[in-house]
Formats: structure tokens, sequence, C-alpha cells
């Protein structure tokens, strides 16, 4: 199967870029010819049988050679399938000449609808992206998203025909760990999230809540210390127990050395990303406490299992006080979400996505 990604790209590998990038090596891993059209060239530049295409931008020659180069491209790589991560990404794929006729799916991952409806947009903004998201559905062949609320959502507010629409959930490039790490902690128990503020509205609410137990905690018990691993610009912390750790190279080790995850995304900080970061978690055998917004998607991971719900800043406080003083529990759940995470990697949603396109492409010959 030939299959051409459109997709976006970030400098790190992290973000919006994560899902499409590593469906794509595992497509390529399992004997498919993969050519992946993006923004610009990240980390990943240079992974064999990926190309990358630069950045479209400069004067009109400069424009002009680039639309040349892609349009050969890919029709010379002749796609069965055209596959497209996000909804910029289809607003411009619907509009491009370059790309040859092939069967499409569109990955919306979550509703940018839902997004800028729960941050607040302007009801003139909103009509603009529920046009551009009922094309983005209606349009391609098949839909995909992350979760099956966001599946509901879809359905019922664009009257979007259920067959035309599955949900493939995120998933990790990690490795299961093989047993549960113990805490190397002696002195002090650490919590860690995973919230880099590169501007994504949904992250800053994080932040924010964050921020908020962690001022509550350090009057209750100042040994617990909160680590925020992610690069971009952090507000001043209300208290002394809240490190920011920045980008850090070695991310498996970051979270290894926490004695629990917390997940601080409230109910409106709709959000796609932040569920790598669970499925990174649960690959490195920590518990994880987490709003249940923060948990979407994980419909066969059971709350009090493999993983905690708190709701509150003081739901949180109260939670993190229990696990700390419980061992055995911390243990438990750990070992839960360890055992679960086994379902949630790259190799098992790229064979969801592989079944998908197998079964449009029979259906057009039929």
């Amino acid at each position: 199967m030939r299959i051409l990604i459109v997709s976006n790209i970030k400098q790190s590998g992290y973000g919006e870029s994560t899902r499409p990038y590593f469906l794509g090596v595992n497509f390529n891993r399992t004997g498919h010819r993969v050519l992946h059209v993006c923004d610009r060239a990240g980390s990943e530049n240079g992974t064999r049988f990926i190309k990358y295409n630069p950045e479209v931008s400069g004067g009109l020659l400069f424009r002009a050679t680039q639309f040349i180069s892609l349009f050969l491209q890919t029709h010379l790589f002749r796609p069965d399938i055209v596959y497209v991560h996000q909804l910029n990404n289809w607003n411009w794929v619907r509009l491009s000449r370059a790309l040859p006729k092939a069967v499409r799916v569109y990955d919306a991952h979550t509703s940018v609808l839902l997004e800028h409806t729960m941050f607040g947009s302007t009801e003139e903004g909103l009509a603009v992206t529920r046009e551009r998201e009922r094309n983005a559905l209606t349009e391609p062949d098949h839909v995909i998203t992350v979760s099956k609320e966001t599946e509901s959502f879809f359905t019922s507010t664009f009257a979007l025909d259920a067959k035309r629409i599955s949900v493939v959930k995120n998933a990790t490039n990690i490795t299961p760990l093989t047993s549960v790490p113990d805490s190397t902690n002696a002195e002090r128990f650490v919590c860690c999230s995973v919230l880099p503020q590169d501007g994504f509205q949904s992250n800053k609410m994080a932040l924010d809540m964050l921020l908020d137990i962690a001022s509550e905690m350090e009057r209750v018990d100042p040994s617990i210390i909160f680590e925020v691993v992610g690069g971009g610009k952090k507000p001043e912390p209300k208290s002394r127990n809240v490190q920011y750790l920045g980008f850090v190279d070695d991310f498996k080790g970051a979270i290894v050395r926490a004695d629990l995850c917390l997940v601080t995304y409230p109910e409106e900080a709709v959000c796609g990303g932040v569920r790598n970061k669970v499925c990174d978690f649960m690959a490195l055998g920590k518990p994880i406490l987490s709003t249940p917004e923060g948990m979407r998607g994980f419909d066969d991971c059971n709350q009090e299992e493999e993983f905690v719900l708190a709701n509150t800043a003081k739901e949180f406080v109260k939670s993190v006080i229990d696990l700390k003083q419980n061992a055995a529990k911390r243990k438990l759940i750990a070992v839960n979400a360890l055992r679960a995470s086994h379902n949630y990697q790259w190799s098992v949603r790229a064979g969801e996505v592989l079944a998908t396109f197998e079964h449009l492409l029979n259906r057009n010959e039929q």
C-alpha cells in the first residue's frame, strides 16, 4: 500500500506531529510505502523512506518551484491513500492542486469547534470554524478521531454517519518496562506533570490548575514537590514547591524518578496531545492522578484500577496525600497501568488504521 501523509511537524517531534509521525514509521515497518508531506522538517528528518517537504514560503518563483516539486513527488508516488491529520491540513489538501486523486482519510484527532467553543471564541469565529470542520468531516471517504466522546460530538453536531467514522486512540513509542520501578525519593514525594507552554490554551489551563494544587499543598505538606516538564515561558509559581525542569533530554528518566504523575486538565481544557503523555506514564509504570478530561479516550481503563480521578484542586491535594501514605495502592495502580500500556503502542494503532485503509480500498474495488 502507498500512503501519503499530510501533517505538521514540530522541531521536538512532539505535540501535533506525534500521531502522524509514529503511524507513518509503523506503516513503513510493516512493508508499506510512505511519503510524508509536512510544513517543515523536524528532528525526525532523515528517517528512512519518509520524505519531508520544506515549508512553502518566499517569493513567487520559489513557491512555484516548490509546487512543481510537490506535484511531481506526489503524482509519481501514486498513493492509494491520502491520510490527512488535523483541520488546518485538510483545508490545504481540499484546495491544493498538487495532490493526486486517491482515497482520502481525515484524522481530526479532536474537534476544533469544541476547542474554540470552550476557549470562548466569537460567534463569527465559531461560524467559520463550524463550516471548515463540517467540510473536513463530510468530504473525505472516512474520518478518524481519538475518543468515543469526540466521535459522539461529531455525529450529533454534524449529523455524520456513524459508519464513516472510527476511533483510533493515542499511544506511546516507549516500550513498556518489565516491572514497576521502585521510588528513589527518600525525603520528598515528587509529583510530575508534562505541560509545555507553547501557546496552546489547554496546556495553560492545566498549568494554572497545577499551580493552584501546589499552593494548597504547600500549606498541608511542604515535602511534596511538583516538577513540570516541558519548554516555553512559565508563570511565577504561587508556592516554593514547584520546580520547572523545562525541556529534558532524558524524558523517561524524569518521569521514572517521580512518585506520582499528575494530569491536571480541567473540563474546559479540551485537548488531544496530552493523552500521549498519559500513555508514556503508563508504559513507564507510574501511578496516574488525573481529571476526567485528562483521561478522556481511555475508556478501557478503570478508575481506582489503572488511574485515580480528581476534579478540583482540593480533591487533588486529598488524593496526593492519600497516595503518598498508601504505597501499596500506588504500586497496584502502577502495575495495572503498566499492563494496560501494552495496548497503547503505536504499532497497535497503526494496525487499526491500516485495517481501515484496507477496508476502504476493498470497498472501492467492488
